[in-house]
């Protein structure tokens, strides 16, 4: 919890006058609070007198005082508002900036539902934590303050209102702690709830179509019962506790009014001083929930807060200091050993790229051909090896002077949420660029064709879009940023013959001008490709053109069939 609380602090360096002011204020308030009873009893003592003078001198006094209270508290209200912006602004843009950092294996920690959920609710949840912790603790305070009052006027009152405070707090722990126990698990399995939904999203035309539809309803409505259930175990010991508690709270009353009426008789206590003690029983028996309110909101608030900073634990991508202003596009894999959990996809793997060439690879699934581009834009770190460009370690590289001369075009690349021109202008705002772009890879009068041209917005992926047609985009997205390297893993896959030639046409315009790495089984493309890396398991088992290949590499003609590899 401290060390939390210490995480949450680095948040407001910028907050330290706020800090002083409120804990200042907080300190006049406590003892204008702890003031105002014994005014209150005094006007009681003086009534009874008919002492009317004082009595109006001493409500005119509490009156500046609650005005003071008031103002206090305005003050300290405001100056917590501005630290609290503080920290949960700067802890959901710290969170947003870590997702982007990991390293590729973080991903897998958590699914897409659980870390949406840390960052949304429970970073709000320790916005609530911080809201109730400074009203709780002022409160508890307050009271506090009214209980020592209640020892001067009779510390055998006192002692009785002690241990029922005492007793009180014991009872709601107890409920709090078993609250929190069942909330932490009601959070787990709503994690998984979250991320079974986003797969029923994603999924729903593969769940309609293979007829999985009860199945997915019956684990998805098993995940809500178990939700629930837990919500309701949390809900029913803190109703449980409260209710007991209230319950010995009218115990403590009766005990507390017998003692009186004893302390009365043997003129150990005065009637007016028992009505002032009796009047401010509420206020006494506070302080056990307002403690008990802070020790829930501290668990809730750990509970949280691990949530949230887990995610800044988790394992960060790793850069070095050397910057690469231009690039020539020359790659080598240097004795590059590779493991993905314990299992070897690459050992002691050389291979050299010159630039401006272009390079197929190939061969069978999982030998390793996508791993290669992992690898050479670091999303994936060797297990041994060097990976250079133009003769830097890419180990060695900051991360903008690697990113800025790779592109990468995947199989099913990702588009974003918005307009086609919103996905381009990120990369080049330059309207002259954009079109250039789109005309090269011939896009450009399918995107006039629309009714809104450029500025019609993508549905979710692209699915407003042909299979071809996001590729199209998705290249031109790589050729704005202008890399000197283009990654292309298995772009022409699943695409039409049509599509297909237009991209085999756009690669034979950028051969020369580029090096390209592209991962392909078609022969049309193989056959004017610089050099053709066949890979099988791990390994280099043919380098060369297709013709040399076709002739002379046995692995080469198995993987042939009729015109794709």
């Amino acid at each position: 919890m401290w060390l939390n609380l210490k995480r949450c602090g680095l948040f407001l360096k910028d907050c330290k006058r706020e800090i002083v002011i409120i804990i200042l204020l907080s300190v006049f308030s406590t003892i204008v609070t702890t003031i105002t009873p014994s005014v209150n009893g005094s006007i009681i003592n003086r009534m009874l007198e008919k002492n009317y003078k004082q009595v109006i001198i001493l409500a005119i006094f509490g009156g500046i005082l609650h005005l003071f209270y008031t103002i206090f508290n305005m003050i300290i209200s405001k100056n917590y508002l501005t630290f609290r912006k503080n920290i949960v602004l700067g802890i959901r843009k710290k969170v947003c900036q870590s997702i982007l950092n990991f390293d590729i294996d973080a991903y897998t920690i958590d699914g897409q539902g659980t870390i949406i959920n840390k960052i949304k609710d429970d970073s709000r949840n320790i916005v609530v934590f911080l809201n109730g912790l400074k009203e709780s603790i002022l409160a508890a305070i307050a009271n506090i303050g009214i209980l020592f009052y209640i020892f001067f006027l009779n510390y055998i009152i006192g002692i009785c209102y002690l241990i029922a405070i005492i007793l009180l707090i014991i009872i709601r722990y107890y409920g709090i702690k078993k609250s929190i126990y069942y909330t932490n698990k009601s959070l787990e399995i709503g994690d998984q709830n979250s991320t079974l939904i986003g797969e029923i999203i994603k999924g729903a035309k593969d769940i309609k179509t293979l007829k999985l539809k009860d199945k997915f309803l019956k684990k998805a409505d098993n995940s809500f019962d178990k939700v629930s259930e837990y919500e309701y175990k949390s809900n029913i010991y803190l109703e449980y506790a409260d209710k007991i508690s209230s319950f010995m709270e009218s115990v403590f009353s009766g005990i507390i009014i017998i003692i009186s009426i004893f302390l009365i008789k043997n003129n150990l206590l005065t009637i007016s001083n028992f009505i002032i003690i009796f009047m401010y029983k509420v206020s006494i028996f506070n302080i056990s929930s307002k403690i008990s309110n802070v020790m829930h909101n501290f668990k809730k608030f750990s509970l949280s807060a691990n949530r949230v900073f887990s995610i800044l634990d988790y394992k960060k991508e790793e850069f070095g200091t050397k910057k690469l202003e231009s690039c020539k596009g020359n790659i080598i894999f240097k004795n590059v050993d590779f493991y993905y959990d314990k299992t070897p996809i690459f050992e002691n793997f050389n291979l050299k790229i010159e630039e401006n060439s272009f390079v197929a690879i190939i061969g069978k699934n999982g030998v390793g051909k996508t791993t290669l581009f992992s690898l050479l834009t670091k999303v994936l770190t060797p297990t041994k090896g060097d990976i250079y460009l133009d003769n830097i370690k890419i180990s060695e590289l900051t991360e903008e002077s690697l990113r800025k001369h790779i592109s990468l075009v995947t199989q099913q690349p990702y588009l974003f949420n918005c307009s086609i021109k919103a996905n381009l202008d990120m990369i080049d705002d330059n309207m002259d660029h954009i079109k250039e772009v789109c005309e090269l890879v011939g896009l450009d009068k399918k995107i006039e064709s629309l009714e809104k041209g450029y500025q019609t917005v993508l549905r979710e992926d692209g699915t407003n879009l042909s299979g071809g047609e996001k590729q199209k985009l998705a290249i031109a997205r790589a050729l704005l940023a202008k890399t000197k390297i283009l990654l292309l893993d298995e772009i022409t896959n699943n695409l039409d013959t049509e599509t297909i030639d237009s991209i085999i046409d756009l690669i034979e315009k950028l051969k020369g001008k580029y090096t390209i790495l592209m991962i392909t089984h078609n022969l049309d493309i193989l056959k004017f490709a610089d050099r053709i890396i066949v890979l099988d398991q791990g390994k280099i088992v043919g380098d060369d053109k297709h013709d040399t290949l076709i002739k002379k590499n046995k692995f080469y003609k198995e993987l042939y069939r009729g015109n794709r590899l």
